[in-house]
Order: C-alpha cells, then structure tokens, then sequence
C-alpha cells in the first residue's frame, strides 16, 4: 500500500527508482506504457537511451518520436518492479512537481486499487472474475487504456477511465445529440503530451451513468479531438476503483451517491496538470 498525494487533483505516489529518491509520480490509467520520466530525472539517475518510442494521443492528431531508458528497479507500495521500460519525456508542469507517470501497462499482472478516499494505492494478486457485484463491469483496453461502457442523459458511449486527467469531458461530436442547460462556452485551452486544443464546457441537462451509478446535471468538459469520454479524477474522488486488467473487469465502490460535478473556479490552472489526458499511447518502439 502506498500513500496517494491528492493535492493537485491527480493521484501521486512516492517511488523510487534504482534505490534512489522518493521521487514524485503521477498514476495514470490514461498512459498505456509502463513508465514516463522527467529528462531531468533520467539525468540526475545518469540513464542511458536504450531506443526509442512513438507516442501519439487517442485523438492520432500528433506523434512524437522519444528517447527510451530502462529502470533497473521501479519500488512503490511494497513491490519493486524490475527492468521496466520508462519513456523520457518533459512533464506538462515544467517538472517543477512531477517526476514521472506511472501507466496502466505498469500494473498487468495484478489488481490495482485507487482508494480515492482514504488516498490509499493498493496493490494485489488475486481476480475480479466470478464476482456478481453490480459495480463490476467489463473493460476494454484496445489501445491498452482502460474503457468502459456509460450513459449520457439517453445515449451510450465508450469512456476511459483516466486517472491522470481531472474532470468528465465527453466528445465534441455529441453536441447536438444530448441537451444542455445553457449554452457550451470556451472554458480554457488544453493539451495532452503531443497535442493542443480549445477547451469547452457546459452543464448536462440530465444525468451520466457509470458502473450502476449516476452523476446528476454534471458539468462537462467537451473535447475536440477525442471519440470517447474521459473520467478524470475529479469525477472519481469519492470512489475506491479497482483494476483486474487479466480479467478485464474494474470495480466501481462508494459509500454514498457521488458529488455533484460543477464547473472547476479557475479551469485554466486546472488544465496545467491535465496535459497527461489522456493519452499517450506508445504505437511503435526500436
């Protein structure tokens, strides 16, 4: 078990890295490889290249051609994790907080808890396969990123589940196709780690469903490049989420309806930390 760091709205851990550190770590179920780390990081641990990765977001808009090293021992949460793949890349706060990301890939071969909550990451063996909790639901990964099936007000759409972003945004294709109370307005400007784009946002006149339960009249961000719904942080905080990526299942708990989701006081400084929605998938490696 490890403790969470809540503070800038996005899971992070305390890791080291070849028994040096702690250092600082996003947990991003929206990044399908194994690690992400800082240039400066990857300098101060004197690692080499190994190769190179090809990163793009879920949108394709962009890729980027990066530098690969190998972590010899990646310890968090009482386990230590031996010759991960880590890929160097800047850091969307300037690595003035964050170290590194830890991505979904990281965690295949076990159950990973996010106990939002109590700020708790739980790391387990065992399986979420034969259980007959409602809160259970199938996961699908095709690009290695967890998505789930939810309802938006009468329609059904794919969402990932995405740790590392902070609020619930749906594709902008979907104007149109559900109702608002009021009008969409421009919010702020984001980007993930390879593309740029203009942030709107509006209040849904209805309700969102996920995994049995309901976000009533949430605030929703709408997001330009991306075909799918996006759960960040923000929207999971009064949940304990847990991953069976074996099995492909996730488990959904809370202990009472989730908050209301309101449009966030200052979304722009928001966003600083939001660059990881998302995304980066790694589609080739050499």
């Amino acid at each position: 078990m490890a403790r969470l760091n809540m503070t800038q709205g996005i899971p992070l851990v305390q890791v080291r890295i070849n028994g040096q550190g702690p250092f600082s770590f996003v947990v991003d179920t929206g990044t399908n490889c194994d690690a992400i780390i800082s240039p400066r990081i990857a300098k101060r641990l004197g690692l080499p290249a190994t190769g190179h990765k090809t990163i793009t977001d879920l949108g394709g808009q962009a890729t980027h051609v990066l530098d690969a090293v190998e972590l010899s021992t990646l310890s968090f949460a009482g386990a230590d994790f031996h010759a991960t793949q880590a890929v160097v890349a800047d850091l969307p706060d300037g690595d003035s907080v964050l170290d590194g990301v830890l991505g979904f890939g990281l965690f295949r071969n076990g159950l990973l808890t996010l106990d939002y909550p109590r700020h708790r990451l739980i790391l387990d063996h065992g399986s979420l396969a034969g259980t007959s909790d409602e809160h259970v639901v199938p996961m699908r990964m095709p690009s290695g990123i967890p998505l789930v099936d939810i309802g938006i007000a009468d329609a059904k759409i794919m969402a990932g589940i995405d740790s590392g972003g902070l609020g619930l945004s749906i594709p902008a294709s979907m104007i149109g196709k559900v109702r608002f109370n009021g009008g969409v307005e421009t919010v702020a400007f984001g980007r993930t780690q390879v593309s740029s784009f203009a942030l709107r946002g509006a209040v849904l006149d209805g309700a969102v469903e996920l995994a049995g339960f309901r976000f009533e009249q949430p605030w929703l961000e709408i997001n330009p490049l991306f075909g799918i719904a996006n759960i960040g942080s923000r929207a999971l905080c009064d949940f304990v989420v847990t991953f069976d990526q074996r099995s492909k299942l996730v488990r959904f708990n809370s202990a009472g309806k989730p908050r209301r989701l309101v449009r966030p006081r200052n979304l722009a400084i928001s966003l600083h930390l939001d660059d990881l929605v998302g995304t980066v998938a790694v589609t080739q490696e050499y």
